[in-house]
């Protein structure tokens, strides 16, 4: 690998794209350095420097090559190749986003049998509820009443993952787990997941003795009457 790196000429253009992502992250060469560590491949801030300001330059092991890759979650592939245009990577980045889409909607398409399954075994055998209750969360008065009590569970958890690892995560003064300046952007932004378990599991329309499942239709921003 280091032999086609040298070879190609690719690891000044590695280099470059190292510092062109580092900086759209907003990371110091130090942040940089300690998600390295996290993602398993130590690197000191001084080498990291030298590999993007070195003369001559610092060569990238394989290692480290993949552990970039991860860091900032794009292929190795990509990480090798130039900056793309701006068209060019808005488009790449939207269909990140529609990839991205797919994997939760399956996700929670297992979700949702999983909880099933709970539901149904917690409701014949109450006894089971034993295993799961705690102090903050006690069990229900309806022992099949497993989707409530979840839920409660949910409004206790802290979000996961590495906050550095996504631009603006949890570095603005509104505190949302992700980039958002104002309410406006939070909201917009909350419309996606808000769509994507629509669009999975559709919503109940409600009209009388139709009870059909209807997907939520939107006017303007908002939700039509019978979302």
């Amino acid at each position: 690998m280091s032999e086609y790196l040298a070879a190609a000429g690719a690891e000044k253009v590695l280099a470059e794209k190292i510092e062109t992502l580092r900086l759209e992250h907003g990371w110091s060469y130090g942040d940089l350095s300690e998600l390295m560590e996290r993602a398993g491949c130590p690197i000191e801030r001084s080498s990291i420097q030298k590999i993007i300001k070195g003369n001559p330059p610092r060569k990238i092991t394989v290692n480290e090559l993949v552990a970039f890759a991860s860091v900032f979650k794009i292929s190795v592939e990509r990480l090798l190749q130039p900056d793309l245009s701006p068209a060019d990577r808005i488009r790449e980045e939207h269909e990140i986003v529609l990839e991205r889409v797919k994997d939760l909607m399956e996700y929670l398409g297992n979700l949702y049998g999983l909880a099933a399954n709970a539901r149904e075994s917690l409701g014949s055998n109450p006894e089971l509820w034993g295993a799961l209750e705690d102090v903050e969360n006690p069990r229900p008065s309806n022992p099949s009443d497993y989707p409530t009590w979840l839920a409660g569970r949910i409004t206790r958890m802290q979000p996961t993952g590495d906050p550095r690892s996504y631009d603006g995560l949890g570095d603005n003064e509104l505190g949302t787990p992700f980039p958002a300046e104002t309410p406006e952007d939070a909201r917009a932004l909350m419309a996606i997941p808000r769509a994507v378990i629509n669009q999975s599991v559709g919503v109940w329309g409600g009209n009388g003795d139709q009870g059909a499942w209807e997907p939520v239709s939107e006017v303007n921003g908002k939700e039509s009457a019978n979302g």
